[in-house]
């Protein structure tokens, strides 16, 4: 299968898998707020978080495991690979132990940590509880889907994805219609559906890469610690992230209270969605990079990095300038039991910087590529640090509340993205600092022509009053966004490429 070929096709399996998974938050959000609560909602959010936050004892591993299986593989070093596997699986194993032992204490007690409303105090005790077990099976289950990367055929991992949140779907269609509304069935049915695609993807495991297992002579110490002194700094950068922007429904919880949460969660809903699409397409990108790096291409690399720029820029600004012209009437038909003034403000606060990550998140893959996350896992601890501190100063002394939580972090992350990113990415590649302005700089041009234009545009619609009228209105400026990222944003030879790709795909 051609390298063009395998990328339309994880890109459509991965869309479906997104699709599916967009279509159920939807929903499912609409439909906690209107039969429990906002408040509710929020929760949900938080128990995430939280859970998330366990996820600093095995990132170390697991975050470089699949490139060093991968190096391995292309080299053609199996036996080497293959210790990299077992003792990826043994770690994880005993990781998920210690979690255990770390989590059951804090759900007993939750009470007495958050503020939870009397009525919802034993559902969300037992949704963290079921949040846990659903992080440790997927703690089990990571490695396993290093065979897909292996081969880059990451559509068979979005089909298992797929299937997953198929079942899902249908858990929690059987539960909200037959047993009353109560958010415990959200965390029994996503547990349900993770151990579906772990099964799936021990047989993917077995199918692509059968010289992968776990064997105990392979089982070494060494290379667990030469795992997790690489992996070390991705633990640094997810404690980064968690300080800047994971922590935002906690402090919201603790300094605010429970319904600025529950709003906050409504609000980053959208955002969240972006980020996860744009997150996919970097992916896609992932396991051609890291073949390249094996052979040092690094000419190749660059180019993949631009096309990979201009694809998540290409929606980037599309969905932002969507979100700000037509986010308020989505809102208010979406959930509209929510603040909608609230959750539109913190919404548009919070897509501000997936406006500019979506040109720049792509450069990210170059420091787990070249095995440089030193540098970057300080910077963003040391932002995540900055955040946390602003944060607690304004939500004390400040009447910004809600606003101060979700734009801080968003700030200074636009900062990194502008200036940090491209500079080292093109230092590492050993390149011209300068050789990813050129195309942020085009992106910005064209996202200030395209905010202006759909600004106009957006002058001539009414208020939509049903979702017939939200969906014209934004299929139009939607359409208006795209053609204007077709002949201002990409060059000319892109656009010759892709004129070709879709001719191809008529034609056939």
């Amino acid at each position: 299968m051609s390298e063009s070929k395998q990328l339309t096709i994880n890109m459509l399996a991965n869309l479906s898998y997104m699709a599916i998974n967009y279509f159920i938050t939807f929903f499912l959000t609409s439909y906690i707020v209107s039969n429990i609560s906002g408040e509710a909602y929020g929760f949900i959010g938080l128990c995430n978080n939280i859970i998330n936050y366990a996820t600093l004892l095995t990132v170390s591993l697991n975050s470089v495991a699949g490139r060093f299986i991968t190096i391995e593989i292309h080299k053609g070093n199996s036996k080497k690979a293959n210790e990299y596997f077992s003792s990826t699986l043994a770690a994880n194993i005993i990781l998920a132990i210690i979690i255990i032992v770390i989590i059951l204490p804090i759900s007993i007690n939750l009470d007495s940590i958050f503020k939870i409303p009397d009525n919802l105090i034993i559902d969300v005790k037992r949704l963290f509880i079921i949040t846990s077990f659903n992080l440790i099976v997927s703690v089990f289950s990571t490695v396993f889907t290093v065979s897909t990367f292996i081969t880059n055929k990451l559509y068979l991992s979005s089909i298992a994805n797929l299937f997953g949140i198929i079942i899902r779907a249908s858990v929690l269609y059987v539960f909200f219609n037959t047993l009353l509304p109560n958010i415990t069935y959200v965390g029994l049915a996503s547990l349900i559906g993770t151990l579906i695609v772990w099964g799936i993807n021990i047989l993917y495991s077995k199918k692509l890469c059968p010289y992968l297992s776990l064997k105990k002579t392979d089982i070494l110490f060494k290379r667990t610690k030469e795992l997790f002194v690489s992996g070390i700094w991705s633990t640094v950068t997810k404690l980064s992230q968690i300080l800047s922007d994971g922590m935002d429904l906690l402090f919201s919880n603790l300094w605010i209270g429970s319904y600025a949460m529950g709003q906050l969660s409504i609000a980053y809903t959208l955002p969240t969605f972006v980020s996860q699409f744009l997150s996919m397409i970097i992916n896609l990108f992932s396991p051609k990079l890291t073949e390249n790096y094996a052979k040092n291409n690094i000419e190749i690399i660059i180019n993949e990095l631009h096309l990979n720029m201009k694809m998540t820029g290409f929606f980037g600004n599309v969905v932002f300038f969507g979100i700000t012209f037509m986010g308020k009437d989505f809102f208010k038909l979406w959930v509209p039991d929510a603040n909608l003034n609230l959750v539109f403000s913190l919404a548009l606060i919070a897509s501000s910087s997936v406006l500019v990550s979506s040109v720049c998140s792509p450069l990210s893959n170059v420091f787990l590529l070249v095995n440089k996350l030193k540098v970057n896992s300080l910077i963003w601890l040391i932002a995540g640090i900055f955040d946390a501190g602003i944060v607690v100063l304004l939500v004390n002394f400040t009447q910004l509340g809600v606003y101060a939580v979700a734009g801080v972090s968003k700030f200074v992350a636009i900062i990194i993205y502008l200036s940090f990113w491209p500079l080292y990415t093109s230092k590492y590649l050993k390149v011209k600092s300068t050789i990813f302005y050129r195309l942020i700089i085009r992106y910005a041009f064209v996202s200030i022509v395209m905010g202006i234009v759909l600004g106009i545009t957006k002058q001539f619609f009414l208020l939509s009053e049903n979702w017939g009228d939200f969906l014209t209105q934004s299929i139009t400026l939607g359409i208006v966004g795209i053609v204007i990222n077709y002949f201002l944003f990409l060059e000319h030879d892109d656009r010759v490429y892709l004129k070709n790709v879709i001719m191809k795909r008529l034609k056939k």
